[in-house]
């Protein structure tokens, strides 16, 4: 299915409310380098794939 640039956008969108949210929570604790890393790792992999999860679920 093509995407519409409606849908493109939905998903930029997505993307972008998502990395606010990592980058908010990364400021908000403090962590040494190597958690520091390791939290960012699976924040971004749980978010991938949430983001690819609601963007299947609502056809986007």
């Amino acid at each position: 299915m093509p995407l519409t640039p409606t849908r493109a956008w939905t998903r930029i969108e997505l993307v972008l409310v998502m990395g606010g949210a990592i980058f908010y929570y990364q400021s908000s604790i403090k962590l040494s380098g190597n958690e520091h890393r390791a939290v960012t790792a699976g924040l971004m992999t749980g978010n991938l794939l949430l983001l690819l999860f609601i963007t299947n679920t609502l056809g986007l």
